[in-house]
């Protein structure tokens, strides 16, 4: 059973993304059990991903394209992270 005291980070990679994330990242923190942390790891995108995390308090650092990798950039945000489990999303 999850307690209160077990807070997940959540890592999401991102490339143009602000769709998806205007919706995904208040349904995320009205959970019953929210994130401790939400990581965004922006590959350089072109539309305002960036800007719409940094508003919604995610922590966001951004990498190239060329530096894009499924298992290194997700590798990254788990470096980056400090909850107790990571969950990762696309």
């Amino acid at each position: 059973m999850l307690t209160a005291n077990f807070r997940p980070s959540i890592i999401i990679p991102t490339l143009n993304a602000v769709d998806y994330l205007a919706v995904l990242l208040p349904a995320l923190k009205e959970q019953s059990l929210p994130p401790l942390e939400i990581v965004g790891i922006g590959s350089s995108s072109e539309d305002q991903t960036g800007e719409l995390a940094e508003r919604e308090e995610c922590v966001i650092v951004v990498i190239s394209r060329e530096a894009f990798d499924h298992g290194g950039t997700r590798n990254l945000g788990a470096q980056l992270a400090r909850g107790d489990v990571f969950v990762f999303l696309t």
